[in-house]
């Protein structure tokens, strides 16, 4: 993935609002984790408080935060372009697309 020098800014920028358990990592470590997610989670209208307190939960439980980075964005990846089980799955609970699922619940929800 190509982060532009803008992109990059806006990440380390929104780094320093983010939870204190998070801030043990080194800012750069935490932008360039958090920018591998922050473009897919601001398509399905996920919080900039939403992922953080995510990566809160994942890396409180273990979770390496690379890893929790990963993890996160292959799950909102999967809600972007679901596939014909979990659209069949959205459209019994209601919903035409993962995002909207996302709208309605959050991303905890």
């Amino acid at each position: 993935m190509v982060v532009t020098l803008k992109e990059r800014e806006t990440t380390v920028m929104a780094s320093r609002h983010l939870h204190p358990l998070l801030e043990t990592m080194a800012r750069e470590e935490l932008a360039a984790v958090l920018s591998r997610v922050m473009a897919v989670s601001s398509t399905l209208g996920v919080s900039l408080d939403e992922l953080n307190a995510m990566m809160v939960t994942l890396t409180v439980s273990g979770v390496k935060p690379a890893e929790a980075a990963t993890a996160l964005r292959s799950s909102m990846m999967a809600l972007i372009k679901p596939s014909a089980d979990l659209t069949k799955e959205l459209r019994t609970l209601g919903f035409e697309s993962g995002a909207q699922m996302i709208a309605a619940y959050g991303l905890e929800g």
